[in-house]
């Protein structure tokens, strides 16, 4: 019988980070310049990941790591969402995105790697921040892989679409994961140099 092994990712991960700082033998890869400088968990509201019809946790959530980050928006050039392409979720984060952004939002590469990579439950947020601190390092964002079109609810944020987006200004990116339940968290990234 086959089981569900909700960690099984994260365990996968923390092998790979071992690997890469040389703890488990194997190639060693260069240090990545980062850091965290701001981390937020808006916390349970309800029964879904949206913390609100509005999204309103999410934007809390958002702000907050933003605060604490002492980061502007117009600071951050990239956001990996939480992304499930749910026409509930996407079209909430999307408005949360465009409320707390204002003006900036429409130059905000958008990256949902979940895409890629899929859910992975327990280890998705993990993953996703992974991906976002290498977009960071190499200044290369990701597409949403399979975005062809734009829900119009959906629309206000920059997309990353076909091969990804390279930005030679990136400097400071966000991973948000909304979880059911409540589980949410924002990270705040910035490159050290």
């Amino acid at each position: 019988m086959r089981r569900l092994g909700l960690g099984a990712g994260a365990a996968l991960l923390a092998c790979l980070v071992m690997m890469t700082v040389g703890l488990l033998g194997g190639p060693r890869a260069s240090v990545i310049p980062w850091s965290v400088l701001g981390a937020a968990t808006p916390g349970p509201s309800g029964p879904t990941q949206t913390a609100g019809p509005a999204g309103a946790g999410q934007v809390r959530g958002i702000n907050a790591a933003l605060r604490e980050a002492d980061l502007s928006p117009r600071e951050v050039g990239s956001v990996n969402p939480h992304g499930t392409a749910t026409p509930e979720g996407d079209p909430i984060e999307i408005r949360a995105l465009r409320e707390v952004f204002g003006e900036a939002a429409e130059r905000l590469h958008v990256s949902a790697t979940k895409s890629m990579h899929g859910h992975m439950l327990g280890a998705a947020g993990a993953m996703e921040a992974a991906i976002t601190v290498l977009a960071l390092a190499k200044r290369q964002i990701p597409p949403t892989a399979h975005l062809e079109q734009v829900s119009a609810d959906c629309l206000g944020v920059g997309h990353v679409m076909g091969s990804g987006v390279s930005d030679a200004s990136l400097r400071a990116a966000l991973s948000n994961s909304f979880a059911f339940g409540g589980s949410n968290a924002v990270l705040a990234f910035r490159r050290a140099d």
